[in-house]
């Protein structure tokens, strides 16, 4: 029975036995897990850009930019608008004064309501009434 038990120990111990270098799977796995991290790492990244930084520089070039423009392209830009917004991007109180200078620029009135969350500030409706 000793004997029985200090073979199998020789075997466990055989078994676990570091070898250097690798097998070919172990290394294809360890490559493998190396580039899906640093995906994931960019995937991150990128998320984190488009989430945070662009919109904010969106916002800034819309405002500097719109009162130059003729009002076939203010409405595209509105349109762009109401599809970032569709699309649940990161938006805050500038959009309340990009409609207001587009109601400014047509010269009519433009009720817009915009229901932000308080807590994360995703925009959830937009409703857009022109007299």
């Amino acid at each position: 029975m000793a004997f029985f038990w200090l073979s199998s120990q020789n075997d466990i111990q055989r078994s676990f036995k570091f070898q250097w270098p690798p097998s070919s799977t172990l290394l294809y796995f360890l490559i493998f897990l190396h580039i899906f991290f640093i995906i994931c790492l960019c995937l991150f990244l990128i998320l984190t850009f488009w989430f945070t930084i662009l919109p904010r520089v969106s916002e800034l070039i819309f405002l500097l930019v719109l009162p130059c423009l003729p009002p076939v392209y203010i409405v595209s830009l509105f349109l762009l608008c109401y599809f970032t917004v569709t699309f649940h991007i990161h938006l805050n109180y500038y959009y309340q004064i990009l409609f207001y200078i587009i109601g400014l620029y047509f010269q009519k009135k433009y009720y817009v309501t915009i229901v932000i969350k308080y807590y994360n500030i995703y925009l959830h409706t937009l409703y857009f009434y022109c007299k």
